[in-house]
């Protein structure tokens, strides 16, 4: 009964590393290049579920989250790759406000949240509502650029 465990925890494991890998991905691009909101679009369009890869990591994503309240490691795991990936784009933040390009009303953690929130929220409607994909790009630029002034 251990190894039947054993394998279902690695396997549950293997497919959350591989949902997150998607987000790893992009935000391991090359900052703000060549704008800061230019990279943050990117980065919310590499993680929407606009063809057929993107959408089983985002539904792998949306299963893990729904779980994420009655297991914590499944909860630490996904607290731990989300508190990465904003604790990225606050120095991010950061290093742009501190070089005049970004001059958002909103400190750089809350940023970080309300991107990172937008993004997640527009991924789990697109699996249910799905949208041209110029649609969803002039969504997410509005968005940024409402977010960056």
């Amino acid at each position: 009964m251990w190894l039947q465990n054993h394998n279902k925890e690695e396997l549950l494991q293997a497919a959350l590393e591989r949902a997150q890998s998607t987000v790893t991905g992009a935000v391991s691009a090359e900052p703000a290049k060549p704008t800061l909101e230019l990279w943050l679009v990117g980065l919310i369009m590499a993680t929407l579920p606009v063809d057929e890869e993107r959408r089983a990591a985002v539904i792998i994503g949306v299963a893990f989250a729904d779980q994420a309240p009655f297991d914590e490691k499944i909860a630490a795991a996904i607290r731990s790759g989300d508190e990465a990936i904003r604790s990225n784009l606050v120095r991010l933040f950061a290093w742009r406000r501190a070089e005049g390009e970004l001059k958002a009303r909103l400190d750089d953690d809350s940023l970080s949240r309300a991107i990172f929130a937008f993004s997640a929220g527009l991924a789990g409607q697109l699996l249910y509502d799905p949208r041209p994909i110029a649609e969803i790009e002039a969504l997410v630029a509005g968005v940024v650029a409402s977010a960056l002034v």
